[in-house]
């Protein structure tokens, strides 16, 4: 059990910082493929767009 946990932390790592690079080089193909396949980006961009509009104070 904690294999695969380890396992898919660092899947989810590795596509955390393949999205942040590839959001740096311009390269929307591979950002795209990152998010689409990774909670952890999701998650993250859930809580940018939070801290966004919380701090726009709508």
């Amino acid at each position: 059990m904690s294999d695969s946990l380890v396992r898919w932390w660092r899947v989810e790592v590795a596509l955390f910082v393949c999205y942040l690079y590839a959001v740096r080089r311009g390269d929307r193909y591979s950002y795209r493929y990152c998010a689409d396949r990774s909670i952890l980006v999701s998650a993250f961009c859930v809580v940018v767009l939070v801290a966004g509009v919380m701090l726009s104070g709508q």
